[in-house]
């Protein structure tokens, strides 16, 4: 009798494994294999490039970022190291092709995303989230490249239309400036000297036209300035573009 019971407990045991290994396979299945669909509103952000932990100045522009209807935006550097910003458009057919590349490139497997980059590549569908280490995974990498060439579209100068300045003092042994621009503003178009800017315009002050021309063509080339032989640091924050 003893040994019946014992037959049927290791019976049941053997049921209930495997039943938790189906179990498993099937959570793990679903959870790798997520509905490639996402929120195609121009708001939403569907593939970013990330920087992991640390905080991001003001003004900063990732090299890539493509949004649910398709719109891209992306940063050139030529060797000099000055900057050139593009925008462009996906269509969703290339977008689900970029989408199924990631995943097959395995930004939703449960083991081996691991990784020592501090730069991550995410995607965001509707019911699910992941991102990968940028190094470590040729495919990832081979696709963050294609992005950050803008991944094949026809690509035009991202003009802002709107943008908010911000101006801080700095020491020159804070940082080691390698490139300054001296800088003379037209009129004084402040209410405070550069000295005080901060104080005055605590949430960066907006500007538009020229003078957002002029600044963004600064900022595109140094995160310095000159002016009154003072050292300032200079960010322009562009609405959606800039973190």
């Amino acid at each position: 009798m003893e040994k019946a019971i014992l037959n049927i407990r290791i019976s049941l045991l053997r049921v209930f494994l495997i039943a938790g290994c189906f179990l498993f396979l099937i959570v793990k299945y679903k959870s790798e294999h997520p509905r490639m669909q996402w929120d195609t509103s121009p708001d939403k952000v569907l593939i970013s490039y990330e920087m992991d932990g640390g905080e991001v100045d003001i003004g900063y522009i990732p090299d890539f970022r493509v949004w649910g209807n398709g719109y891209i935006v992306w940063s050139e550097r030529d060797p000099n190291f000055n900057r050139e910003i593009y925008e462009g458009y996906l269509s969703q057919s290339e977008l689900t092709t970029l989408v199924n590349q990631f995943a097959d490139a395995g930004l939703y497997k449960w083991f081996g995303n691991a990784g020592d980059s501090l730069d991550f590549v995410g995607v965001k569908l509707l019911d699910r989230y992941d991102s990968l280490p940028v190094d470590g995974n040729p495919k990832i990498s081979h696709l963050v490249d294609y992005l950050k060439s803008g991944a094949g579209v026809e690509a035009n100068k991202f003009i802002p239309t709107v943008g908010y300045l911000y101006v801080f003092p700095v020491k020159e042994t804070e940082y080691k400036i390698t490139n300054i621009v001296p800088v003379q503003w037209a009129g004084n178009k402040y209410e405070s000297d550069f000295e005080n800017f901060e104080r005055t315009f605590p949430n960066g002050k907006e500007i538009t036209g020229d003078e957002l021309d002029f600044v963004w063509q600064i900022v595109n080339h140094s995160l310095f300035i000159k002016s009154n032989d003072k050292i300032y640091w200079i960010a322009l924050e562009i609405p959606k573009i800039t973190y």
